[in-house]
């Protein structure tokens, strides 16, 4: 209201006196109409009578704004630079009365709602910070008019297309102090050359695989690896140790092998950052990292097509990262899927075990989706993002005819012409689908997602 330090006389504790200023308890200002301005002036007095014909006060004017009665709080007067407002008011104020001037939002003390209430409530419509799907951009608007025989207006607009910023390209761009998040995140994707099905890994779990091997590749390796590896057990610290503790200690005891695990998480994570589908949006990239050191890095790609059809819900996205690579490990499904040593892998991956929940929009569904979910047999879910430059829409179909299996989801694009869908979507675009787990808070269900050759799902 003053623009400025004010100073005022009143009752405080001894023990803040002589404290910093900024560090003063906020305090509500107690004074009459004539205090205000005879203390702030100068302002002025919108004066009206009351219902009983009394003249009384409606607002004071003062430092570019007006003290009036709260909307919100009886017996509350609060400045706002709002002018309307003070005008609006109703006769409440007497001269030489004391009244008590606030802020319209205080603080409820009494209120003991935690973080794991509020968690409940939104786990289905959190979104990764810093992360926002492509978008047009106006950039040039241009008029004029022609003149000659006849008249014309000439206008024309330029848009832009800005490419957004995924899950994946975020991670990139984080500084190395934000690594315990990536670490426990499930973007991790390892394809089995044995059997040929594949599974969601924490990113911990891709690096105590991948580090090994990438380390011998590297030639001198690095003078740390060793006590990096034995005397600190990093591969195991990755499996199931307390990374958030090591981390920590390690920048204050062992700097150089911390700064050298960081560094290995770094390479990694660049090596493996072009994997999975890629941006023409018609194969699924594998990486294999080797660790004969005579050998590039190397990698292989899928057809999106017939049974590696559902690769395509791995496509990064604002919420969907994938850091996929081929191991030798021999995944099964109750002991089944080993091809052996004498069959050929024909660059078919069957299906990937992950874990989904409902997300919902609340921009555009303010429901409230009931919890504990469940896939239900035979349901229809979108899945993944709309994608308007692939001219996609995929959906998946749950299959789970005993409830004590775990389901499964088919994946296949809409059944529904592209030039209609398109149009749908735009004026009302989706609010509820499926996405894979992205923090450990999210609420999941375990699933396998699949295609079939030729699936469509109306």
């Amino acid at each position: 209201m003053s623009h400025d330090s004010v100073f005022v006389f009143g009752f405080a504790e001894p023990q803040i006196l002589g404290q910093d200023a900024k560090y003063y308890p906020r305090f509500n200002l107690f004074a009459s109409p004539q205090d205000i301005i005879d203390t702030w002036g100068p302002g002025n007095f919108v004066v009206a009578p009351d219902i009983n014909g009394e003249q009384k006060i409606v607002s004071i004017l003062v430092g570019g704004g007006g003290i009036s009665l709260a909307a919100e709080q009886h017996n509350i007067y609060h400045w706002s630079s709002n002018l309307r407002k003070a005008f609006a008011r109703e006769p409440t104020m007497r001269l030489t009365e004391k009244i008590v001037v606030a802020a319209s939002i205080s603080v409820n003390l009494n209120c003991d709602l935690e973080e794991e209430y509020c968690l409940k409530f939104c786990d289905e419509y959190r979104d990764p910070l810093g992360t926002f799907v492509p978008y047009w951009m106006l950039v040039e608007q241009q008029a004029g008019i022609q003149v000659g025989q006849y008249a014309s207006l000439i206008y024309n607009q330029t848009w832009a297309k800005r490419t957004g910023t995924t899950l994946k390209e975020l991670q990139m761009l984080q500084p190395i102090d934000q690594v315990i998040p990536f670490l426990e995140s499930t973007w991790g994707l390892q394809v089995s050359f044995s059997s040929g099905l594949a599974r969601r890994v924490k990113m911990r779990e891709l690096l105590a695989e991948v580090l090994p091997t990438f380390v011998e590749r590297k030639v001198p390796p690095p003078p740390l690896w060793k006590e990096l590896r034995d005397s600190h057990g990093f591969l195991d610290l990755l499996r199931q140790g307390d990374l958030a503790v090591w981390f920590c200690q390690a920048n204050i005891n062992h700097r150089a092998c911390y700064d050298l695990a960081c560094a290995l998480i770094r390479s990694i994570a660049m090596i493996l950052h072009d994997t999975g589908i890629d941006p023409s949006g018609k194969h699924f990239v594998l990486a294999w990292i080797r660790s004969q050191m005579c050998i590039p890095l190397q990698y292989i790609k899928l057809p999106v097509e017939n049974i590696n059809y559902w690769t395509i819900v791995l496509q990064d996205s604002s919420d969907c990262a994938t850091f996929a690579y081929l191991t030798t490990a021999c995944l099964q499904i109750q002991g089944r899927g080993c091809r052996g040593t004498n069959s050929f892998w024909h660059g078919e991956v069957a299906l990937v075990e992950t874990e989904v929940h409902q997300h919902v929009d609340r921009s555009k569904n303010h429901t409230t989706l009931e919890w504990p979910w469940h896939l239900e047999d035979g349901q229809i879910y979108p899945i993944g993002r709309f994608q308007l430059r692939q001219d996609l829409q995929l959906r998946a179909r749950v299959q789970q005819p005993d409830s004590s299996q775990i389901p499964r989801l088919l994946v296949g694009p809409s059944g529904i012409p592209m030039h209609y869908m398109r149009r749908i979507l735009l004026k009302r675009p989706r609010t509820e689908r499926l996405r894979e787990r992205l923090t450990s808070l999210d609420k999941v269900e375990r699933a396998f997602t699949a295609s079939k050759p030729n699936v469509v799902i109306i």
